[in-house]
């Protein structure tokens, strides 16, 4: 790995600057900040080019990383294998389109390795027992747990990102089904023995640390905005969720939807995650360019259709789940340089719903 050169003001870190320095053309994003060590990143100029790179907070520097340097990529699974997502050292998905046998490829290191196949395999069983309305799970074709290296059937569809960010009708026509399947998962029976452990995803005083440490001028907003978040109890029943659902892991597939990376799945809360995918659509709208009262009409809308399906979640239920989600994506955001615009924008949603749950 090599520094990336930066002309930095005080404090250090680069993401406390609006915008590059003069004569630098590469801004610095990461994917999400990690309690402990590097922060998978990239570098990307006004092009949208982006080179692969590691945030380091320690040094407060970003460090470009080469694929040789990491063994997650440094030996695609065939010479006709595309690299589609990476997150340096962290995990890699290939593409490989072959005509007889098409796959997905997803690499863990060798020491996540273990832990990954026995939750797919667990999970695969519990998949496997819910009714036919249920959403999907890519079909796991091979594993390779001693090298962290798992293969999967490519799913038919399109992703609800990619409509949604398009501004396709289909956006909105997919979500009545996906409202439904999503209730069938969060109704469902999970056999005994299922109990999987669940994340642990950052407290609002660790986001107020990492921003007071990192983005420092944009670190008095988040502390404002933090006053009013409601506590959030543990849900009455607990429910099979499945732990990081929003629009880029939603395939529109038929009859039902197909979830991806089922990775973090676990017993947990239905009105966050039915708040969390809540939260994703009115971001995706305001990357739109849509306005903020446009933009939560999606959300109302998805809310709505979830209630009309019989979901177990009532609407006030979601309202604290969906502040604390706005508060992580506006926290997210300020590391995601291309849409540092929307910051305030979320934690203006963010307290908005506050105030509705109280």
């Amino acid at each position: 790995m090599t520094d990336a050169p930066i002309s930095q003001d005080s404090p250090s870190s680069p993401f406390n600057r609006s915008r590059p320095p003069e004569g630098e053309d590469w801004t610095w994003s990461v994917f999400a900040p990690r309690r402990r060590g590097l922060w998978p990143g990239f570098l990307e100029n006004a092009e949208g080019d982006r080179k692969h790179a590691v945030y380091d907070p320690e040094k407060c520097a970003m460090q470009m990383v080469d694929a040789k340097d990491d063994p997650l990529v440094a030996t695609p699974p065939s010479d006709a294998a595309e690299l589609v997502s990476w997150r340096p050292f962290r995990r890699a998905t290939f593409r490989v389109w072959t005509a007889k046998d098409p796959y997905f490829e997803k690499r863990v290191p060798a020491d996540k390795a273990g832990a990954t196949a026995s939750r797919l395999a667990a999970l695969t069983a519990v998949l496997q027992s819910l009714p036919g309305s249920a959403p999907k799970a890519p079909k796991l074709v091979s594993a390779d747990a001693e090298h962290g290296r798992f293969r999967f059937a490519p799913v038919m569809g399109r992703s609800l990102h990619d409509a949604v960010r398009q501004d396709t009708d289909q956006g909105l026509t997919s979500l009545p089904s996906l409202a439904k399947a999503l209730t069938v998962l969060h109704q469902s029976p999970v056999p005994e023995g299922f109990a999987p452990e669940a994340p642990s995803p950052f407290s609002v005083a660790e986001w107020l640390e990492i921003l007071k440490a990192h983005a420092p001028k944009l670190a008095p907003a988040f502390v404002e905005a933090s006053v009013g978040l409601p506590v959030l109890t543990e849900p009455a029943t607990r429910c099979l969720v499945h732990g990081d659902l929003h629009d880029k892991n939603i395939v529109l597939s038929e009859p039902t939807p197909t979830f991806l990376d089922w990775d973090l799945a676990h017993l947990g809360s239905a009105a966050d995650e039915v708040a969390n995918l809540g939260a994703h659509l009115v971001l995706r709208a305001l990357q739109n360019g849509k306005k903020p009262a446009d933009a939560r009409g999606l959300a109302n809308r998805w809310f709505g259709l979830v209630k009309d399906a019989g979901h177990p979640a009532a609407r006030p239920q979601i309202r604290g789940p969906l502040a604390h989600h706005f508060f992580r994506l506006a926290a997210l955001y300020c590391f995601r340089r291309k849409w540092r615009g929307l910051v305030s924008l979320l934690l203006a949603e963010s307290r908005r719903w506050s105030e509705r749950s109280s």
